[in-house]
């Protein structure tokens, strides 16, 4: 009895596999060697491929940085719907997904390019072209995991953005102190959102 032969690649599924492979690559990259070291030379080279197929999908580096951010957004999203169905308490649960996220390879990397975008013009042109996108996206994302009820509430959208912020701060911090001991007191911050979402008006 004859093997099954795995039927051939289309062009576009080729073309798909190198984009993510590129992509992984430049993600490793960013947690491993830091934004000024990850170079398109070092992507092609991590990512296995020839120097002439990664220019052809990414010409510009700033392009490529921003790509990888989408690329980035969507293994998140992946993880953070999984998580949306999960039971136990909403805010609880939201907290600790936002932290993992935040302190995560995916998250170390978007630092990366978040903080290299402040004398980078191009890679922050490509960045913004981004953001508004983005940002209405994670906010459905972790709407799903707040909740309908928690997300009608007056204040969640402060609260939405305050636990962002001061989580994107302290995770920033864990360049210095890597340690389990740089672990914010989650139990805390879930208690103050609470409190914030409880508040019935403005």
């Amino acid at each position: 009895m004859s093997g099954l032969v795995a039927p051939r690649q289309t062009q576009a599924e080729r073309s798909e596999s190198t984009i993510n492979r590129i992509l992984d690559a430049t993600v490793e990259c960013l947690v491993e060697l830091g934004y000024s070291r990850t170079s398109t030379l070092v992507v092609h080279e991590r990512a296995g491929i020839s120097r002439g197929a990664l220019l052809h999908h990414f010409p510009l580096r700033a392009e490529l940085m921003a790509a990888a951010v989408d690329h980035m957004f969507e293994q998140m999203q992946a993880t953070i719907d999984v998580t949306s169905g999960s039971q136990g308490d909403p805010v609880d649960r939201a907290v600790r997904t936002l932290w993992s996220t935040f302190t995560s390879n995916l998250g170390v990397a978007a630092q990366e390019l978040l903080t290299a975008a402040r004398t980078d013009p191009e890679l922050r042109t490509a960045l913004v072209r981004r953001e508004a996108d983005l940002n209405r996206r994670i906010h459905a994302m972790f709407g799903r995991v707040f909740g309908p009820e928690l997300v009608s509430r007056p204040l969640y959208d402060t609260t939405f953005r305050l636990l962002a912020q001061a989580m994107r701060g302290a995770a920033a911090t864990r360049a210095l102190h890597p340690d389990a001991s740089a672990r914010p007191d989650l139990i805390r911050w879930a208690e103050v959102a609470t409190r914030l979402l409880a508040v019935e008006s403005l």
